[in-house]
């Protein structure tokens, strides 16, 4: 996507006598793009988040017992489809960043997959939903890298 967008503006840009802007410009526009997409995404998982704590009330205040099976859901949601979408998300971004070599790609798509990302917005929603007390901001961490890691995949492949 963000591979595509760059090749319009070089269309669009032909009539800009500063070549340096240009370059600068096409070069800096997939971080761009790419830092817009997070931010969506991250006030998005923001959103729902605050969604879930909402459904809290109406979990203690409706039916208490769902909060056990939220919590056992969370678990086995993480435990059978993704077992890098556990814990915080921090250990996983680092140990990421320093096996980001072609070499490592395939240990790093593991860690950073989209599978973790589905996995960890639904099983962190759904402890939060039963009560369970998580912070945001490491998730949220996580999740960004993987987004970010995923909308340069295809540009960087293609450089």
């Amino acid at each position: 996507m963000i591979l595509k967008i760059t090749e319009k503006l070089k269309l669009f840009y032909p009539h800009f006598e500063d070549r340096n802007f240009k370059k600068t410009f096409l070069n800096a526009l997939p971080f761009w793009l790419s830092a817009f997409i997070t931010g969506v995404v991250s006030v998005l998982y923001a959103k729902l988040f605050l969604w879930a704590e909402l459904g809290t009330i109406y979990v203690f205040i409706r039916a208490s017992w769902i909060s056990s099976l939220t919590f056992l859901l969370s678990w086995w949601l993480v435990s059978k489809f993704s077992p890098y979408a556990r814990g915080s998300g921090i250990p996983q971004v680092n140990a990421a960043i320093e096996l980001s070599n072609p070499k490592h790609n395939c240990k790093v798509h593991r860690l950073l997959d989209f599978k973790v990302i589905l996995i960890k917005v639904l099983s962190s929603l759904t402890k939060v939903f039963g009560g369970g007390v998580i912070g945001r901001k490491f998730p949220t961490i996580q999740i960004s890298s993987l987004v970010s890691r995923h909308s340069f995949y295809e540009y960087l492949k293609d450089q």
